[in-house]
């Protein structure tokens, strides 16, 4: 029987909550089984959004249920009721992998004839007894500005919200303090987000087995990009920026490596069974095999080749972004007195490069460092550049 026709059934017999709950386990469980084969015909980005879509259309048909069980047959318009439901973090990205948790945000206003809280009561309750992996926050609009800025890890999953359901006038309400989160403290928070990728950086480092969420060159640099964009241009995609910050090739490049770890995760998350996000060389015959690559060691190879290209994206763009924001008015002086070329500069045993400056030949590039005195040198992202691009 028809999923919708068996929810209707227990409703107008006066079913449980555990006869709904049971039938949306079952609904879900069929459908995590049917992934594997969704995943040959889609890989990539194109599985992540085409699974983000299932688990909006799941969530959006609880909502109903709920309101259904709770209105009866004087079910109110949806823009009618004070609720939004709205997915945060990956999810809200349309990236969502297999066993990743749910992140959503409840937002309602108090309304007299309403009762939001036990609508929001039911609905939760509804998915953790049909099995669903939640992570949630609930708020009232007018809490929403100040919730983002006692924590940084709300206020960034708040950047990448979008709506599944509900009403659309308290979604019109969440979007308007989201931009008032989005342009409050911007440097403050830009300088803290890049402090903590430097954290997370060194806590999973390159490696043979490499994270592909957390690692460096992995999604979580890929997300800083975005989250940099979205503080300073108000984006809703970093392709936004080609032809602005980086150049339409330069992102085809990152957004061909960015593919590949998509593969790769969604991959892991389906051989394993669960949220497993580093590739370990266990996992390599597996994924290399579920992937098409015939050859495992150029499989690792494309793994490795994806994480630096994405690496060096992130670096040299997310500088390039934050530099009117860091800069000191004492270091220009500085730079000019430390010049070795034009465009070129060693300040602190750093070398650095003019983002203004045109692409030199590799042969130049290393003739500078060739005439450096003999000690060890960090390079800055506008150096990176000149050798990446």
């Amino acid at each position: 029987m028809d999923l919708l026709l068996q929810i209707e059934d227990i409703i107008e017999n006066n079913g449980s909550d555990f006869e709904l709950s049971k039938l949306f386990k079952q609904y879900i469980k069929e459908y995590k089984e049917s992934l594997p084969e969704l995943f040959k015909e889609n890989q990539g980005k194109d599985f992540l959004v085409k699974h983000t879509k299932q688990l909006d259309s799941i969530i959006t048909l609880m909502y109903k249920t709920v309101l259904r069980r709770l209105f009866g047959n004087f079910l109110p318009m949806r823009s009618q009721i004070p609720i939004a439901i709205i997915a945060l973090g990956s999810y809200g990205r349309e990236q969502l992998c297999v066993h990743s948790d749910i992140d959503l945000l409840i937002v309602y206003e108090k309304v007299e004839g309403y009762n939001s809280e036990l609508i929001i009561e039911k609905l939760f309750y509804l998915a953790l007894d049909a099995g669903m992996k939640l992570g949630h926050r609930v708020h009232e609009v007018r809490d929403l500005f100040k919730a983002a800025n006692e924590d940084i890890t709300i206020r960034t999953s708040l950047m990448e919200a979008r709506l599944i359901t509900g009403s659309p006038f308290i979604w019109h309400a969440t979007q308007r303090e989201l931009n008032r989160v989005r342009t409050y403290k911007q440097k403050e928070f830009i300088l803290e987000k890049i402090e903590e990728a430097q954290i997370r950086r060194k806590k999973y480092p390159i490696s043979m087995q490499p994270n592909i969420k957390e690692g460096v060159g992995g999604l979580r640099d890929a997300q800083l990009i975005f989250w940099v964009a979205k503080t300073i241009y108000n984006v809703n995609s970093s392709k936004d920026l080609s032809g602005k910050v980086f150049t339409e090739e330069e992102y085809r490049e990152f957004r061909v490596a960015l593919e590949l770890l998509y593969r790769v995760r969604s991959a892991l998350h389906l051989i394993t069974g669960k949220q497993e996000d580093k590739l370990l060389l266990e996992h390599i015959p597996q994924v290399s095999k579920m992937l098409g690559f015939k050859n495992q060691m150029k499989f690792a190879s494309k793994v490795l080749q994806a994480g630096w290209r994405i690496n060096n994206f992130t670096q040299i763009f997310v500088k390039k972004m934050v530099r009117p924001f860091i800069v000191e008015q004492s270091y220009i002086t500085k730079f000019r007195h430390n010049r070795i070329q034009k465009g070129i500069y060693l300040l602190d045993d750093r070398v650095f490069a003019s983002y203004n400056l045109k692409p030199l030949p590799i042969t130049e590039l290393l003739e500078i460092l060739i005439k450096l005195p003999d000690r060890d040198y960090r390079f800055d992202a506008g150096f990176l550049n000149q050798f990446t691009y």
